[in-house]
């Protein structure tokens, strides 16, 4: 080969090396950059499902507590209407039978009357039912004396008043020993327990 066809064939040689060179580092700048903007695109898919994921997970909490602050309200609800329930179709018919049980002696609410007469029978008040006047009227008789009714206890009745109801000389107020009145009375002394059995736990307590 003269000199220069080895010329010629350096040169090609030389351009194609570089050429070869010149293509391969393009090649590496551009894996590189989509290397960078894949992972940058990655980056942001990430960020995007975190933020997402947590989104869904601040509203499934949101909702969880709204649902258990609903239910909470319903067993309270229900546990009231279930308690109203029970006062006035069980507790209410209960106690009234206890009391109208306690009140049925005459012997016994006699004994009661004249405890609570002590000393000043005369000038009080007594109302007593109806039917029961007679008996309980007796019963008195037979504790305080005939006197002592003679001399000033006002006896006076009611229809339908179960126990009686008692104003003692010198005092403001009465004695309300009536069927009701003591009904209600164990209805309050049983009706915390009640609630208390019925009201619903806190978990969190």
């Amino acid at each position: 080969m003269n000199e220069a066809a080895s010329g010629i064939a350096n040169l090609i040689a030389k351009i194609k090396a570089d050429g070869v060179e010149a293509g391969e580092s393009e090649r590496r700048v551009r894996v590189d950059a989509a290397t960078r903007e894949a992972e940058q695109v990655l980056a942001k898919a990430r960020a995007e499902a975190e933020r997402i994921t947590a989104a869904a997970q601040a509203d499934a909490e949101r909702r969880r507590r709204q649902l258990d602050a609903e239910l909470r309200m319903a067993a309270r609800d229900f546990v009231f209407r279930l308690q109203e329930r029970l006062s006035s179709q069980v507790l209410g018919p209960a106690t009234s039978e206890l009391a109208a049980q306690a009140l049925s002696d005459d012997n016994a609410v006699a004994g009661l009357i004249v405890e609570l007469l002590g000393d000043r029978a005369s000038g009080s008040s007594l109302t007593v039912d109806s039917a029961r006047r007679q008996a309980l009227e007796a019963a008195i008789l037979r504790r305080i004396g005939a006197k002592a009714i003679g001399a000033g206890l006002e006896i006076t009745d009611e229809a339908g008043l179960g126990g009686f109801r008692l104003v003692r000389q010198g005092e403001h107020f009465s004695w309300d020993v009536s069927q009701d009145a003591v009904a209600r009375e164990l209805g309050r002394l049983v009706e915390p327990g009640l609630r208390s059995a019925l009201s619903p736990k806190d978990p969190q307590g």
